[in-house]
């Protein structure tokens, strides 16, 4: 039974090891904003991935291809690589504390150590190439006292660093260093407990607790990234329930063994081994498969991406504050986007929509939230969106009150409640609304200011234009006055006189400007308000 919990435990701390450090070096290499010019810590990601991706080969073909040939001439060649990630891996660490403890670290010559007890592994790794040596344990079993002294003097440089780092460090970082601290003594302690073991009990329990050895900092730091979302790196619970997942089958299959009385059979193992390799293949085949039908099903999409990821949202957003769109067209895209997260045709419903009465009438109160059908507030409402085939509803509220309802249809695979969806699209809509008010308000102020500026231009007229009469009533009353006086002169002299016609034409003439101005004044004189009344 203990050879079969030592077996188990061999495959599941290279595989956990091997997705763990395998999604850092990932994310750490593909990133190129997070840590940028940290080259350290890279390598140390890339270097565990290394050991314990290794180690799971080393295992399956142990277990599926114990006397291979081929396995015979590759195998010292894994050996080598694999260890020397493991001892790099030691260095890279304290390397890594130190590129972290900011300006004021100590020099860099702490660090030599290190990485010149390295160069002690040399020769043994020239011996493992040259004899074919497939039996890595016993050629570690004559090493370990070095292994034990070349692990002391990194993590000791790495102790001393984080200790130093502890006091001047930034908040977000001190409860970092102190968990990291409390990790490096837990390193310390499974790798001279292994040296402790190794004579005592039995070699599997030995390779267990250095390869678990490992894990320490890892899960440590991953729990970092995950609470306090350090290093803004992408892991999410998806992802987590993903891994838990694989390992929680995978310890399903394991039991089966005992239960089925198959328990230490060789046959038992293979098929624990292949059904490792598959599991692992699919998961490199996965992605990209998925990737592909993505793109050409946002339906089928939904099967394999639930959530919606940043990118989108911030594409949305970018979206919303484009000016050149108006506001059906802003709309619109709103709509067609949300409906490209949850593979549905989602629409602002319109008013001639025979639940449309329904559904605004419930999101008329300023404190009526977005439902699904299975969080209905009322089971009226619920039968509304089960009618009509509708699986939620989202209110779009401009200034407070509401302008249009979105609704997402039902469909086969369903949309818009999981991993936040909801919250994701009650975010694209208030952003819709708010840029709406703000272009809103922006046409009532510019509207407004257009009143005012036409009023201030008629006010302007108005005050040219009485100006302009008051200047020309004066200059007419005196050119009238002295034309009646010439044309009653002549005509006394001779009633029939030619020039005494003229002036008289003259006199209508200047009564006709006079008219004219006078109407001028009267445009330009302040009307009194209809609606007021003489009270006294």
């Amino acid at each position: 039974m203990l050879l079969d919990l030592a077996f188990y435990a061999e495959l599941l701390i290279p595989l956990a090891g091997s997705f763990m450090y395998g999604f850092l070096a990932r994310e750490l290499l593909r990133q190129k904003t997070i840590l940028p010019g940290n080259l350290p810590v890279r390598l140390l990601a890339a270097s565990l991935t290394l050991w314990y991706a290794g180690s799971l080969l080393d295992e399956l073909a142990f277990i599926l291809y114990p006397s291979s040939a081929w396995w015979q001439s590759v195998g010292p060649v894994v050996d080598v690589l694999r260890s020397f990630g493991w001892l790099s891996s030691f260095p890279f660490l304290a390397h890594t504390v130190w590129e972290m403890s900011g300006r004021e670290r100590p020099t860099g010559w702490w660090l030599v150590p290190g990485y010149a007890s390295l160069a002690a592994f040399a020769p043994a790794a020239l011996h493992v190439l040259i004899r074919g040596e497939t039996a890595l344990t016993r050629v570690s079993r004559d090493l370990y006292g070095l292994v034990v002294v070349h692990v002391s003097v990194s993590t000791v440089i790495a102790l001393g660093l984080v200790l130093a780092t502890r006091a001047r460090s930034q908040q977000e970082f001190a409860r970092f260093f102190r968990w990291l601290l409390v990790a490096l003594l837990a390193l310390e302690a499974l790798v001279l407990l292994g040296a402790s073991v190794l004579d005592i009990w039995s070699e599997p329990l030995w390779r267990i607790l250095v390869s678990s050895s490992g894990l320490v900092v890892g899960a440590t730091f991953l729990y970092f990234v995950r609470r306090y979302n350090l290093l803004k790196l992408s892991l999410s619970n998806r992802s987590l329930r993903h891994f838990a997942l694989i390992v929680g089958l995978l310890f399903l299959v394991l039991l089966g063994g005992p239960v089925l009385g198959a328990s230490g059979h060789p046959v038992f193992h293979r098929v624990i081994a292949w059904g490792i390799v598959v599991a692992i293949l699919a998961g490199l085949l996965l992605s990209p498969l998925t990737r592909w039908v993505s793109r050409r099903s946002p339906e089928l999409a939904r099967l394999f991406r639930r959530g919606i990821p940043h990118e989108k949202l911030a594409s949305l957003s970018d979206g919303i504050r484009n000016l050149d769109l108006s506001e059906g067209e802003l709309k619109s895209f709103v709509a067609l986007s949300i409906g490209e997260w949850t593979g549905t045709a989602a629409r602002f419903a319109p008013a001639s929509e025979s639940f449309h009465a329904a559904l605004s009438e419930h999101f008329r109160d300023s404190r009526s939230e977005a439902f699904n059908r299975l969080h209905a507030p009322t089971l009226t409402l619920a039968g509304v969106l089960a009618t009509h085939e509708l699986h939620a509803v989202f209110p779009l509220r401009v200034g407070g009150e509401l302008d249009e309802t979105l609704v997402i249809p039902t469909s086969v695979i369903g949309g818009g409640y999981e991993d936040g969806e909801m919250e994701s699209i009650r975010l694209g809509l208030d952003q819709l609304g708010a840029a709406l008010e703000i272009r809103r308000l922006a046409a009532a102020r510019l509207a407004a200011e257009r009143r005012l500026s036409d009023q201030e231009r008629l006010s302007m007229l108005g005050m040219v234009s009485a100006s302009l009469a008051h200047e020309l009533k004066n200059p007419l009353s005196s050119m009238k006055a002295l034309a009646q006086t010439v044309r009653e002169e002549l005509h006394r002299d001779d009633p029939d006189s030619e020039h005494a016609k003229d002036l008289t034409v003259i006199v209508e003439q200047v009564d006709r400007l006079s008219e004219v101005a006078h109407e001028i004044l009267g445009f330009a004189r302040p009307q009194p308000d209809a609606t007021s009344a003489n009270v006294a």
